[in-house]
């Protein structure tokens, strides 16, 4: 509850202090990135995300692409669900 408070104050206001007032001590991930907006602004968002550590905003890219995959894919089988399409790359075995 609390974390989905902070989450609210910060969509609703913008104000990156109001949702570090908020976020619980065990979120250090999301604290971090609120401090960072706190001290930096929006000016600076590099030094923002550069206060996560390389792992995990690698982790985080890697989540992001899977999303944007997964949601083309959906897509992609939504359209044409039975049948291969123009841009599909298809496996053709000896057999047909």
């Amino acid at each position: 509850p609390a974390v989905h408070a902070a989450r609210e104050a910060y969509a609703r206001t913008r104000d990156p202090a109001e949702g570090l007032r908020l976020m619980p001590a065990f979120m250090a991930r999301e604290r971090s990135l609120l401090e960072g907006l706190v001290r930096h602004g929006d000016a600076d968002l590099m030094n923002t995300i550069n206060r996560i550590s390389r792992k995990v905003r690698t982790l985080y890219l890697h989540a992001y692409q899977s999303c944007v995959w997964n949601r083309v894919a959906s897509e992609r089988i939504r359209l044409c669900p039975d049948a291969p399409i123009v841009g599909d790359l298809v496996h053709v075995t000896a057999d047909g």
